[in-house]
């Protein structure tokens, strides 16, 4: 058990979120304090991320292209199962990407 230090209610452990660099491993607000003050707050957090992505572009890339080297057979397995699920979408979009590619070559 632990007590949220915002609504100061005891409750267990699977109602706070992992935090790495707490000693016990775990956020200070429960699941439910922290969601409704970033509901509150959303225009500030969206600000706040919207300049740390304008900020750290190389570094979000970087980030972004280690996670797919990761992760290059599980992202294939899905886009794999996508397009097998959505074939009209896919070949609707791959018929634009095709028309978009023919008038630039013009």
């Amino acid at each position: 058990m632990k007590a949220c230090s915002r609504c100061l209610t005891t409750k267990s452990y699977e109602e706070f979120s992992r935090d790495r660099r707490k000693s016990d491993g775990l956020q200070e607000w429960c699941k439910a304090c922290y969601r409704t003050w970033r509901e509150a707050n959303k225009e500030r957090v969206n600000q706040r991320n919207r300049e740390y992505r304008a900020e750290n572009p190389d570094l979000l890339a970087a980030q972004g292209a280690a996670y797919r080297s990761r992760h290059r057979e599980q992202i294939a397995a899905y886009l794999h199962q996508w397009g097998q699920e959505n074939r009209d979408r896919k070949r609707e979009t791959n018929r634009r990407w095709r028309e978009r590619q023919r008038a630039e070559a013009k």
